[in-house]
């Protein structure tokens, strides 16, 4: 299994990824904007402090995530977020390589923490021992309401 940072190239296999986490998610009800995922993905590959990971099996794609970095609304100080994170279903190995992945391209800028956020409602208690193992904790929780 290869992790490394998307491509152009790329693009392709990660809206292939990006549907099936759509229609797996708490998002499922919403219409998905294909056009819309591939320029955020473009952007992810393009722009500085931005990342977007994708692991593979003989060219098959297994899952991706992707991250920033940012500077806390009331503070100059750097955070980095984990934006999307998906792992097709018996991909564990994946998820903990995208994880050390992306812990190892946030070390490289001088941040004070990482975040993630779950608000897909895919693998809640999967995801919940696994970020435990890395050492986060549980800070809130995402709530959704229908407008």
């Amino acid at each position: 299994m290869l992790v490394r940072c998307a491509q152009q190239s790329d693009i392709a296999n990660l809206l292939e990824l990006a549907d099936e986490l759509h229609r797996l998610s708490s998002f499922s009800r919403i219409p998905l904007n294909a056009e819309k995922v591939a320029r955020y993905f473009a952007r992810c590959i393009e722009r500085e402090g931005r990342m977007l990971l994708i692991a593979s099996n003989n060219e098959r794609p297994l899952g991706y995530l992707s991250g920033a970095v940012y500077d806390y609304m009331f503070s100059d100080d750097l955070f980095a977020t984990e934006e999307h994170w998906y792992v097709r279903d018996g991909c564990s190995r994946a998820a903990i390589k995208l994880m050390n992945s992306f812990i190892d391209w946030a070390g490289t800028f001088p941040i004070r923490e990482i975040n993630i956020s779950i608000g897909t409602g895919v693998r809640l208690e999967q995801t919940d021992r696994l970020l435990k193992k890395y050492g986060f904790t549980n800070v809130g929780g995402n709530y959704k309401r229908e407008a």
